[in-house]
């Protein structure tokens, strides 16, 4: 088993080079097509010239011209659409036998996705794993799944949020408070619910957060926010779960956009176990739901943390958090940030309430006197089941956040 890294990494560098090879060759047989049609600077004259529809002509024009093969890689046309583009080209005078390049280039491409990815979805969902999530095609993917997952759970849930904030009393003891809300909750099928378990872990000391509750690890129970809660009240009920725990749910007595309610609650951990003001610190939330956004904050006292430390990792239900990324971890387009000092700063179209409910809190704990560092960490579309993980002064972590 020790060699099994090794063998993994063996297993992608084998893949890409492959990839890169009959992708290569598409692409020059393409440059030198395309290269035959002067005038066809732009997608756009590509399309006029050929009379092709923009979809295809983009496609082509991106993969005739692109630095780096694997990230245009899901882009190659079907073989009709390539057909199209093929015919378009003959007619407009490009030479015969470098289109016949373009088709033999193409066949061998087609013959190599076919051999070792059998879909081009597969092909192009392994091609996303090869570069840096920021550059992978991933949010239109999950997008997809989230709106299959509508009819699979029958509920959905526009903007979660999940605000954990820290503070340390003047006598040296640490608190922790979290702000949670699902906001426009609706619902698809009768009586379909959506999980208002707490389920964002704050932590402190000198371990990452276990996946279960610890001396470091708080989970606790919520207390309704009645005055910004959807009015009237929306049903609650407490169900009983497979593995011997009861949890709330919002029920949903109606369907679609009559069913839509919003709610907000919070936690407080008083004198938080194993706390301390040095890092690392985080936390950690689970979409439990079909959801939109997720939008994670996390306050620290002034002088706690170093933004240049910041992180975001996305998690599998299974996984194990470690300080370095694993190839486990679930990908992730964007990044966390640190939104300076002024607790203006947390303000957001998407709930814009929800500012002045965090300052709230704040002052009705008597913290308002105390300066925080914001982070925040926006998910479009989070993996359902997945965690997300916001921590800061992780060792070996390498501080880049996203």
């Amino acid at each position: 088993m020790a060699g099994q890294p090794d063998s993994q990494a063996l297993v992608v560098k084998r893949f890409e080079e492959g990839a890169v090879q009959v992708l290569s060759g598409l692409r020059q047989t393409l440059a030198r097509a395309l290269a035959a049609i002067p005038a066809a600077t732009k997608a756009a004259e590509l399309r006029r010239i050929l009379g092709l529809d923009a979809a295809l002509a983009w496609q082509i024009f991106s993969l005739g011209s692109a630095e780096d093969v694997i990230t245009v890689g899901r882009l190659v046309p079907k073989a009709r659409a390539m057909d199209r583009f093929v015919r378009a080209a003959r007619d407009a005078g490009v030479p015969d036998e470098l289109m016949t390049d373009v088709e033999r280039a193409y066949s061998e491409f087609d013959a190599w996705v076919r051999d070792h990815a059998e879909t081009r979805e597969t092909f192009a969902a392994i091609l996303s794993s090869l570069r840096p999530p920021e550059s992978a095609p991933w949010t239109k993917l999950r997008r997809s799944a989230f709106r299959a997952n509508l009819g699979v759970w029958g509920v959905s849930v526009r903007t979660s949020v999940h605000c954990a904030v820290f503070f340390q009393r003047p006598t040296g003891e640490l608190d922790s408070l979290s702000i949670r809300a699902q906001i426009g909750v609706r619902g698809y099928r009768a009586g379909a619910g959506v999980s208002m378990s707490a389920m964002l872990r704050t932590w402190g000391g000198n371990e990452p957060p276990p996946e279960a509750p610890s001396a470091n690890v708080s989970i606790d129970g919520g207390e309704l926010l009645t005055d910004v809660c959807s009015k009237p009240l929306p049903r609650f009920e407490r169900r009983a779960l497979p593995e011997g725990v009861t949890r709330d749910f919002l029920v949903l007595d109606d369907l679609g956009r009559t069913s839509e309610a919003s709610v907000w609650w919070r936690s407080f951990n008083g004198n938080f176990p194993g706390g301390s003001t040095k890092p690392p610190h985080g936390c950690s939330c689970r979409c439990s739901d079909p959801t939109e956004t997720l939008l994670v904050d996390l306050l620290l006292p002034r002088g706690w943390s170093d933004p240049k430390t910041l992180g975001v990792r996305i998690l599998g239900p299974d996984s194990k958090f470690t300080p370095e990324r694993r190839p486990t971890d679930l990908p992730f387009e964007g990044s966390a940030s640190h939104l300076g000092t002024r607790l203006q700063a947390m303000y957001t179209p998407a709930v814009p309430e929800y500012g002045a409910i965090v300052e709230s809190q704040i002052r009705a704990r008597g913290w308002d006197q105390t300066i925080f560092d914001i982070y925040r960490c926006v998910v479009r579309y989070p993996i359902l089941h997945s965690f997300t993980l916001m921590y800061l002064g992780v060792e070996g972590a390498g501080g880049e956040p996203g």
